[in-house]
Order: structure tokens, then sequence, then C-alpha cells
């Protein structure tokens, strides 16, 4: 696993079962909420300072007339599940209020997709407890398509349609797709994959 220049995950390793995920059973992502680490960290408000930063970063991105969407990504749900029933993550629900106010505000577009579920994902298309799989993205794109006329127009649907249909409750479109996380996941792709551009 790794990046590319641009950002994106590299997983193909990991979800093929080349290599071993280091997030089994998300015992690592657990292992991190329960001691308030990393991106799981505790807290009972959201930090003042980094909420001025990122008010200051809508402003700019505003007056600079760029076209700016905010996105709250998603956590697997037995990941979320643990936190929503800890008395550490005070902030979390405050926070998703906040961002929905100030997205408002600034008339951006807000897509909360922290908890993806409402959307039909699972655990088993996510690659480890804080990162979505590509099917998972897709349903994060489909939503941004229901909700935004100008995202509706940028995406092609019918490719994204397909794959949900065909791969959901995986983490890629790969013909194989090892259980990785070692959830009990079904990964067998219901036909052999051929996008509708190829049909």
């Amino acid at each position: 696993p790794g990046e590319d220049r641009g950002g994106s995950y590299l997983y193909n390793s990991i979800s093929s079962g080349l290599k071993p995920s280091p997030d089994k059973v998300f015992e690592a992502s657990l292992n991190r909420v329960s001691h308030g680490d990393g991106i799981f960290g505790w807290g009972s408000d959201i930090a003042q300072a980094q909420w001025q930063a990122f008010n200051n970063l809508l402003d700019f991105l505003q007056k600079s007339n760029i076209k700016t969407i905010i996105l709250l990504p998603p956590i697997a749900p037995t990941v979320l599940d643990t936190i929503a029933v800890s008395d550490k993550f005070g902030y979390v629900d405050g926070l998703r209020l906040k961002i929905s106010e100030t997205a408002a505000a600034f008339n951006m577009p807000l897509f909360d997709d922290h908890d993806l579920r409402f959307a039909g994902s699972t655990d088993c298309e996510f690659i480890d407890g804080a990162h979505p799989g590509a099917i998972a993205a897709k349903r994060m794109l489909l939503d941004m398509a229901v909700k935004d006329p100008d995202m509706r127009t940028r995406l092609k649907l019918s490719e994204i349609g397909w794959s949900i249909a065909h791969f959901k409750d995986r983490a890629s479109t790969l013909a194989e797709e090892a259980d990785f996380l070692m959830l009990g996941c079904k990964k067998a792709a219901s036909i052999a994959p051929v996008p509708p551009a190829l049909h």
C-alpha cells in the first residue's frame, strides 16, 4: 500500500490478498479509538483554533471564486458504532452540525458521508477502519449526483451504478478480491467485470 502522486491510497496488494492487512477485523483502528490515537483523537468539543483556520480557508476559497464542496468522509460502520457508544468523542455530533451550518452560510454544497450506511455501504467495502474502498467511494459519488445537479453532469452515472450493483460488499473492482479484513465478507463479483462502455 501507499499513495500515488495525487494522494490516492493504493491498496491492490492488500485487497488481492498478496499482502496482509494491517487492520484485520479493524483491530488496529479500534485500538486507536480506545486510546485516542491519530485521527481518532478524543475530545469533548471542537478545537477553536482549528475551526477558525477552517473558516478562514472557506472564506479565502469563496473570495477567490474557487468552486468548493465540503465532504465529511466515511468511517467503517463497526468503528463508527464503537465511537458512538464512547464518551470520549463528544465533539463529533457538534462538528457535523456546525459544518452543516457553515456550509449553508458560505453557500457551499455539503456531503455528510460520515455514516455511509444510508447509501448501502458496509464494513466489507472499506480498506481499513478509516479508508473507504472503490465501491464505497462510488456510493459517495452517486450521493453527490443525487444531491447536486452540477456534479450530476460531471459523472458517468451508468458506470458508477453498474459497479455498485456488481461489486457490492467489495473494496475494489478487481476480478479477484480476498476477505482481507477477515470479516467473513463474500467477495465474489456477480458477473465477469465488463463495464458498460465495453458492452
